[in-house]
């Protein structure tokens, strides 16, 4: 699974998914939540990654979200439930260290 700040691979530590780079640890509820509308994970095309307040990424296959919050590559959309989540309650430091996102 990829995060969706910053299209990095999340790394799996003890049962809990994590942005290392951004230092966003997903709570059990968002991480349940995400598995169930991407329960498989998508090959990935070559994108740019890095944490851009302007931009979100697919957790399933790591591309740019287009404007509706829906993935290019394969067409999920991002619930606004999960979009609320992941804005309100999932911190996640800038590609600089500066601040948070």
């Amino acid at each position: 699974m990829y995060c969706p700040k910053c299209g990095r691979i999340l790394v799996d530590k003890d049962g809990k998914l994590s942005c290392e780079k951004g230092k966003m640890e997903l709570s059990v509820h968002f991480q349940q939540k995400l598995k169930e509308q991407y329960p498989i994970e998508e090959p990935r095309a070559t994108v740019e990654v890095g944490a851009d307040i302007s931009k979100l990424y697919c957790p399933g296959c790591g591309q740019i979200l287009r404007r509706d919050h829906a993935c290019p590559h394969c067409g999920k959309k991002l619930s606004q439930y999960l979009l609320y989540h992941l804005i309100e309650f999932h911190p996640h430091l800038t590609e600089d260290g500066s601040s948070w996102i």
